[in-house]
């Protein structure tokens, strides 16, 4: 038989078993019939990529994820796809849309109490990413077909290295060659403005706990949702940043910092009986004090003099992502 040279990842036979046409396949069909239908495997194979991996995070194994995308303009199913190397893990028979992303994690509540769950977790694998780099394989179980085989390396970026940041892909849509090079990736994070990457930046500490938003490491009586919201240092027992209240003239303030950059939402309110409270400009007038391009420094003041009340009561409502 003569066969002439072929193309990287694409085979050459008879069009339909038994008969003379010869033409490329998109897939090879090795034990089967060469007209099986191969249109599901194929769109795979096209749109289904890793474009994300944060194998060394800061606060330990527990906090590993990969994030997939589809690439592709047409739903997908992931039933039937698995990691063979690096990590452990038969996806589940899901629908993966177009452009839409999930992620795999080695711990569930661990990955949502730091990350969030703005991404929905699709499962949970075997195993953990190597600290020092090494090879993922990522295929059609039953095929063997390769969606993508890569070898990643610590020496790409150092900051990937547990230094806060993942390796995110260079362009979903490159050449797969390029999941093995340094030139396909780039080092992502953190994002001080978001509290998962304030606290892998900002939380001295290689205890997992340590990082939830409810934690207090120091012990200073503030959790760490505030300290990242009120932007206040973590590791030190200080309880200096926290908001002053006064009474000028006769209206109560209170004079906060907050972190500029950051996704948190910080709330003045005003109450008269604890139970009923109440915001906004016809109850509470704000004041900037100070901005130094971080922090910003404000007065919040209560419209309702003090002398004509009988009790009145002012506070911060804080809504940390």
């Amino acid at each position: 038989m003569h066969y002439i040279c072929q193309d990287d990842d694409i085979a050459f036979g008879l069009e339909t078993d038994g008969g003379t046409a010869q033409v490329d396949f998109d897939l090879p069909t090795p034990g089967f019939s060469n007209t099986t239908d191969l249109t599901a495997e194929i769109d795979i194979l096209q749109s289904l990529r890793i474009t994300e991996l944060m194998y060394h995070p800061v606060a330990g194994s527990d906090f590993e994820y990969l994030r997939l995308r589809n690439i592709g303009t047409a739903t997908i199913n992931l039933g039937g796809v698995r990691f063979a190397n690096g990590i452990t893990l038969d996806l589940p028979a899901a629908d993966l849309d177009p452009a839409t992303e999930t992620v795999i994690v080695r711990s569930p509540s661990d990955y949502q109490g730091l990350y969030g769950s703005a991404i929905s977790v699709l499962g949970t694998y075997s195993g953990k990413l190597d600290n020092g780099g090494e090879r993922v394989r990522l295929e059609i179980a039953e095929r063997g077909y390769g969606i993508l085989d890569f070898e990643y390396k610590d020496g790409w970026y150092p900051i990937t290295d547990g230094g806060g940041a993942s390796l995110v892909v260079a362009d979903s849509s490159q050449a797969r060659g390029l999941w093995s090079e340094k030139e396909g990736w780039m080092a992502f994070g953190p994002d001080l403005g978001t509290y998962a990457g304030w606290a892998v930046a900002s939380i001295a500490s290689s205890d997992a706990d340590a990082f939830s938003h409810f934690a207090d490491a120091e012990r200073d009586g503030i959790i760490n949702a505030l300290e990242f919201a009120l932007n206040l240092n973590p590791n030190v027992t200080d309880v200096s940043g926290l908001p002053v209240g006064a009474v000028e003239g006769d209206f109560m303030t209170l004079t906060y910092t907050k972190r500029k950059d950051s996704d948190a939402v910080v709330t003045p309110e005003v109450s008269g009986n604890l139970e009923n409270w109440a915001s906004g400009s016809g109850n509470v007038v704000q004041t900037l004090l100070s901005d130094d391009g971080v922090t910003e420094t404000w007065k919040a003041r209560d419209l309702t003099p003090v002398s004509t009340a009988n009790m009145r009561y002012m506070r911060l409502h804080v809504v940390v992502p």
